[in-house]
C-alpha cells in the first residue's frame, strides 16, 4: 500500500508539472478566424492556411477531400506529390503550399484536428486556367 501512495504522489506531481508547463493544456484546440477559399492561376503557387489555438498535444492534418488523400500529418508531408510542402514554423499556423498548381488540383482541402469528435475546416481551391486568345 505504501508503494501505491508513493506512485500516486509521483503521478500527481508529474501531472502538476505538465499543467504548469502547459497552462492551457486543459483547453480544447480551436480554429482561429474564418475559412478563406483560395483562387490562383494555373502554374502559380496556392497557399492554404489553417490557424489553430491551444493545439497542445493534438495534431493537425491536411486532407484532399475528393480523393480522401492524406497530404500531411502534424509536421510531416505524407503525400508523394513533390509540389506539396508544409510550413509550420509555429504551432498555430499550418500552411499547405501547392506549387505549380494544375487544373486537377481544384477542389476541397480539409484542415483537421484529431480531437474527439474531430474538428475540421474546409477550404476550396479554385484554379483559373488562362487560355491563349483565339485570333483568326
Amino acid at each position: 500500500m505504501r508503494n501505491f501512495h508513493g506512485s500516486l504522489l509521483c503521478l500527481c506531481l508529474t501531472v502538476l508539472r505538465l499543467a504548469q508547463a502547459h497552462p492551457r493544456a486543459d483547453l480544447e484546440p480551436e480554429f482561429v478566424g474564418e475559412t478563406n477559399n483560395v483562387t490562383v492561376t494555373e502554374g502559380s503557387t496556392a497557399l492554404l492556411t489553417c490557424v489553430v489555438e491551444n493545439l497542445g498535444f493534438y495534431r493537425v492534418a491536411w486532407i484532399r477531400v475528393e480523393s480522401q488523400t492524406i497530404l500531411s500529418i502534424h509536421t510531416h508531408v505524407i503525400t508523394r506529390n513533390y509540389r506539396i510542402t508544409l510550413d509550420h514554423k509555429n504551432r498555430q499556423n499550418w500552411n499547405l503550399a501547392i506549387a505549380s498548381v494544375e487544373e486537377s488540383d481544384r477542389g476541397q482541402y480539409m484542415c483537421q484536428i484529431n480531437t474527439v469528435p474531430m474538428k475540421k475546416r474546409i477550404t476550396y481551391l479554385e484554379v483559373l486556367v488562362i487560355t491563349p486568345s483565339f485570333r483568326p
